[in-house]
């Protein structure tokens, strides 16, 4: 969907139906992903509306994970949030938030300029560092929404309860560009690091499944209305990268510029 409509009211509803169309074509697969802010509706408004569905969902023995705005009690925080639902649970707050997309920076001080000029200010609040997994069957799965898969940390962080990884996204604003790809090969780097499958869902593409490896297994076209279906390995255990992190590489890049420096001094002496 163009992102000049997915944010209109009266495409909501016709969004929302044509995800769970698709779904219901596919309720022998274990697990199903829809990209980020798949459902445009609150996760308060949904939910309940979804409760048939997510009957049917947990009565075949699916989980369908989705991306889906949330909003605080009080309607004043806005979260980028993932959803498990049928035959799993879990809701998940995205904790990276993207500057001035999803949040403006020292938006106490800016807030007011930017109302005088009547510029929209973004308001999302991001979510706790420590939260758990979704679950998805006996599954753990360890969620990252949109670019939050960049940082290696956060990934490292939990990928240890996790059996594999799922990313979703909204590349439509990357048009034809090589954001797309680009954001594809970063999630490549952090199967191969966290040795998880991961599964990437996107509205625009690219849509993929990710060996432990980092190996692409399976594709779908870009901007193509289609479903990818393909088998997810579940890995158990951690990395020496997960285990150690960075450690490793930067005591051995110290001990090179040592052995560099103390070299000089020798060759010097020699000399003189």
């Amino acid at each position: 969907m163009k992102q000049d409509e997915k944010w209109l009211a009266h495409m909501a509803g016709k969004s929302l139906a044509d995800y769970q169309q698709a779904t219901m074509e596919h309720l022998d697969s274990d697990l199903v992903v829809w990209p980020e802010t798949a459902i445009t509706y609150a996760y308060s408004q949904i939910r309940p509306h979804l409760s048939s569905f997510s009957q049917e969902l947990a009565d075949s023995n699916t989980t369908l994970i989705t991306g889906v705005p949330d909003v605080s009690d009080d309607g004043k925080d806005y979260y980028n949030a993932i959803w498990a639902t049928g035959n799993g649970f879990g809701l998940y707050y995205k904790q990276r938030l993207v500057p001035f997309g999803e949040y403006t920076p020292l938006g106490d001080y800016i807030g007011p300029l930017l109302d005088i000029f009547q510029m929209p200010i973004s308001n999302f609040k991001s979510g706790d560092d420590n939260q758990p997994v979704l679950q998805a069957g006996e599954w753990g799965i360890a969620p990252f929404i949109c670019y939050e898969i960049v940082y290696a940390e956060q990934v490292r962080r939990m990928v240890r309860d996790s059996d594999f990884l799922i990313t979703i996204s909204n590349d439509g604003w990357f048009g034809t560009s090589f954001g797309s790809w680009q954001h594809l090969q970063i999630a490549q780097f952090r199967a191969k690091e966290a040795g998880r499958y991961l599964i990437r869902a996107t509205n625009t593409g690219v849509t993929a499944f990710i060996n432990e490896k980092g190996e692409i297994v399976a594709q779908a076209p870009q901007f193509k209305q289609t479903t990818l279906t393909a088998e997810a390995k579940a890995f158990t255990g951690i990395t020496p990268y997960v285990s150690f992190g960075y450690w490793p590489t930067l005591i051995l890049l110290a001990f090179c510029i040592v052995f560099s420096y103390l070299s000089g001094l020798f060759t010097k002496r020699k000399n003189n």
